[in-house]
């Protein structure tokens, strides 16, 4: 993603017009009530000094009301650290596992997973989603891994799912939740993107408390620069994750937890209508590209993002997005980083203007129509 989206920028140094669908970067439309909230919060010396390493109080307090609130649990403001999201998929692998242990993921899933996992010398087990069956949970391959793997650690996942826009149904993550905590096996779910599902859900109701989960203050809201994410869990374990980032960054900066922590008084507030927007244009698009090209679309039901399966171009993901770039001006985001399914698949964000992002799907479809991609040819 970030090698496309140099070279496009570049590109765009040289005066070309180039279209960006290939980050999740909703900055430009940013939540009011949280503009509000920078708007009101002075900056002043003591906003400029240290903040506590697990976070500051009053965020990781509204951070664990909320979270009781949607997990009907009754956790306390020790089971809150606050760090960058990224940081904390490193950190809670590096105090979950020993080198040559293995970590479950689905196939595809978030980029930082695998790179934090290779790092960190684990053996990886691809658990590839149902793509037949809209890019499902394939639950009973998880759990067969679950019960009989010795070196499983740690199950990590993204619901919903970067890059498919997939939420997985709340009563498979308790049933797998359950097995988890009978193994022993950390259960590691992280979703970003809670906020953005467009489907209803049922209640949470008996979720464990043992599993360990990552919320970022980001795409939702439209600030995905500030870094502010969180980690939920057992008490130990989130001391440790603050000891981590003591021991790394010291400590995320006190004015964006400051912020954030104003904006989650009534972070729903504004949150219904851009919910619609993202939506509707997950529908209109899906639409367009079934009926106007020969690729397939994941069925998103939540995020910012669609997923394409690109295999009867006959080209793997970075050729086809290099192409698309070089010829259409067009910046999408390769799918091979995402798993190994991925090598047959883009990704592209339906985040930002909604009439650039309509001239991106237009070019899209006119270069499927004009290189007659058709099983390879």
């Amino acid at each position: 993603m970030f090698e496309i989206m140099s070279q496009a920028i570049q590109l765009e140094s040289q005066g070309e017009d180039i279209i960006h669908l290939e980050i999740g970067d909703t900055s430009s439309e940013a939540s009011p009530g949280l503009l509000e909230s920078f708007a009101s919060t002075p900056v002043n010396p003591g906003m400029l000094g240290y903040s506590p390493s697990a976070g500051e109080f009053s965020l990781r307090d509204r951070l664990v009301q909320l979270h009781n609130s949607e997990k009907q649990s009754v956790l306390g403001v020790e089971n809150v650290a606050i760090l960058p999201a990224n940081a904390a998929v490193t950190h809670l692998l590096s105090l979950l596992t020993d080198p040559g242990d293995a970590v479950l993921l689905m196939d595809p899933c978030f980029p930082t997973y695998r790179l934090a996992a290779e790092y960190l010398e684990l053996d990886i087990i691809d658990v590839p989603l149902r793509r037949k069956d809209g890019y499902s949970l394939d639950l009973a391959r998880v759990l067969k891994y679950v019960e009989s793997s010795n070196s499983l650690a740690v199950v990590l996942i993204d619901s919903p799912s970067n890059p498919a826009g997939i939420a997985h149904p709340i009563d498979q993550l308790s049933e797998l939740a359950r097995a988890c905590e009978k193994h022993s096996v950390a259960l590691i779910i992280d979703e970003t993107y809670r906020n953005l599902v467009y489907q209803s859900e049922p209640n949470s109701h008996g979720l464990s408390e043992s599993i360990i989960w990552i919320y970022s203050i980001s795409k939702d809201s439209g600030a995905p620069g500030m870094r502010i994410g969180s980690v939920v869990g057992p008490q130990e374990l989130v001391s440790k994750v603050a000891d981590l980032t003591s021991l790394t960054f010291s400590c995320s900066p006190k004015y964006f937890q400051v912020v954030a922590s104003k904006y989650l008084t009534n972070p729903m507030i504004d949150l219904k209508e851009k919910q619609n927007a993202y939506r509707q244009r997950i529908e209109k698009i899906t639409h367009r590209v079934r009926e106007e090209s020969i690729f397939a679309v994941a069925p998103s039901n939540s995020s910012i993002y669609l997923w394409i399966d690109i295999s009867r171009s006959g080209l793997e993901s970075r050729d086809f997005a290099q192409r698309l770039l070089n010829e259409k001006k067009l910046a999408v985001c390769p799918g091979d980083g995402f798993g190994p399914s991925g090598r047959d698949h883009i990704r592209i964000t339906v985040a930002g203007s909604s009439n650039r992002l309509e001239e991106g799907i237009d070019r899209f479809l006119a270069f499927s129509t004009e290189q007659h991609f058709s099983n390879g040819v």
